[in-house]
């Protein structure tokens, strides 16, 4: 698993800084105030599950703003150029997408590329059937 804690919190006892791979279910913490740091689908996923548990939740990220995927068949109709921007893999905006289900491509980058390409490709983000209505 590939779970991440700010090192800020290794001080606090698990009762207070938990990672979501930590609960099978969140019923414990119905009625409480939570914070959940993070701005990538654990993390939402968490936020939304902790509110249908009835928990008051508010999410803390680094970033201005939430990042949202969206489903594939909120993308436009593009016809037969459809596949190239929108590849199988799905991984990534058009452009990089074909990047990332190239990997002799990717490897043949130079390494601070791939690593923007990487970041642009895989940020932390939330699947859009999580977005309030």
């Amino acid at each position: 698993m590939f779970t991440q804690r700010p090192q800020q919190f290794d001080h606090l006892p698990a009762t207070l800084a938990s990672h979501s791979s930590d609960h099978k279910d969140f019923v414990t913490f119905a009625g409480q105030s939570v914070m959940v740091v993070g701005s990538g689908q654990s993390a939402l996923e968490s936020a939304a599950l902790l509110h249908e548990m009835g928990a008051d939740v508010e999410i803390v990220a680094r970033a201005p703003q939430l990042t949202w995927i969206r489903r594939r068949f909120d993308r436009p109709v593009l016809g037969p150029i459809r596949p190239l921007l929108y590849p199988p893999s799905d991984v990534g905006p058009p452009g990089i997408n074909q990047l990332t289900r190239s990997p002799a491509i990717f490897k043949s980058l130079p390494r601070n590329l791939q690593t923007r390409v990487a970041y642009r490709a895989i940020r932390p983000a939330g699947a859009g059937w999580l977005r309030r209505g």
